[in-house]
């Protein structure tokens, strides 16, 4: 749905169609809630809304998040010395909380060095954007920066318990291969735009 939002707005839509689309979505969700979301996904919404609620049940992977990150320090505890991750006490350590696990392990500083590694992939995804030849290549580079700056803030947002864990990954970071073809095929794509507007 961001993506959708992020990519009316890119392409200029017109603001009362905007409104009204905001209006739709927020019946959906209201209609979602009631009839379509599990249990279990009502639990993870109400769980980030009362973080202090169910502490070993539906908030227990972002409290060991939270404790993985703020015992780290600056320069963290050594590859393979992180308590968390290493004890187990960190479930999904390998996707959803990989980043908890890395900070642990590498401390603030190694944290730093993998975000400022993001956002420079990023920055060059949005820059090839603004310099591409027409609307259509435009489109899909800023929807491709777009793509991973979501998937970003939803994984970090979830590994500091300020959204609720969506398992969605952080690109290129993360295990799993889908989301490594996907994003190297959005890569790829945006290399070839890069090319196609300096011919």
């Amino acid at each position: 749905m961001v993506l959708w939002f992020g990519f009316l707005l890119m392409g200029g839509v017109h603001v009362k169609r905007f409104l009204l689309g905001t209006g739709v979505v927020l019946v959906g969700i209201i209609l979602m809630w009631n009839f379509f979301l599990k249990p279990y996904q009502q639990e993870r919404i109400t769980g980030f809304l009362f973080p202090e609620r169910d502490p070993l049940g539906v908030n227990y992977n972002v409290i060991q998040a939270k404790i993985a990150i703020g015992s780290a320090g600056f320069w963290g505890k050594g590859f393979g010395m992180g308590t968390q991750v290493q004890f187990r006490f960190l479930p999904e350590a390998q996707t959803d909380f990989l980043f908890a696990a890395f900070v642990e392990e590498w401390g603030m500083l190694g944290g730093f060095i993998v975000l400022l590694t993001f956002f420079f992939i990023v920055y060059r995804i949005i820059s090839i954007g603004l310099r591409a030849r027409d609307n259509y290549f435009r489109l899909i580079s800023l929807g491709g920066g777009l793509y991973f700056i979501v998937h970003f803030f939803i994984n970090i947002g979830s590994n500091l318990g300020m959204l609720p864990v969506a398992g969605i990954t952080f690109p290129f970071f993360s295990y799993g291969g889908s989301n490594l073809l996907t994003s190297s095929i959005i890569l790829s794509v945006i290399e070839h735009i890069k090319l196609e507007s300096s011919a």
